[in-house]
């Protein structure tokens, strides 16, 4: 695949550990869980810099309903991108993060004394961890 480039606002990132999950329904072997490094960014990232590591959560809400509000953009009914999920995703090596998903947190950094092996247990860790908070 040719190396695409991140745009204004997007950031390249580059998986290095990426979990695995089938779904039966569909057959289809999709990506969950990433973890790695930030290739470059495009014009108009500040906070992002080329070298970071990140684990990437994968949904991205809508910002405005409830479950956004309180912190459970997982429920939310009119997420439009789970990033992994019937894409390359992390199966490409170098794929690009969209903006809504940098705007809104979708890559979570990785502590320099965190082995990758465990931050890529970040983004379903997480999932489990909701999963077990009922709504408020």
């Amino acid at each position: 695949m040719p190396t695409p480039v991140p745009g204004r606002g997007e950031v390249l990132f580059r998986a290095l550990r990426i979990g695995l999950r089938l779904r039966p329904e569909t057959g289809m072997l999709e990506s969950h869980g990433i973890a790695g490094e930030v290739a470059a960014v495009g014009s108009g990232v500040e906070d992002i810099f080329p070298g970071a590591r990140y684990a990437v959560q994968s949904v991205v809400g809508c910002g405005e309903c409830d479950y956004c509000f309180s912190a459970r953009e997982n429920l939310c009914p009119k997420a439009y991108h789970i990033h992994g999920f019937g894409e390359a995703g992390a199966f490409a090596e170098l794929f690009v993060v969209p903006t809504a998903a940098a705007q809104a947190g979708c890559l979570v950094p990785i502590p320099d004394g965190m082995d990758l092996d465990a931050g890529l247990l970040v983004e379903p860790l997480a999932f489990c961890m909701n999963g077990l908070n009922p709504l408020p």
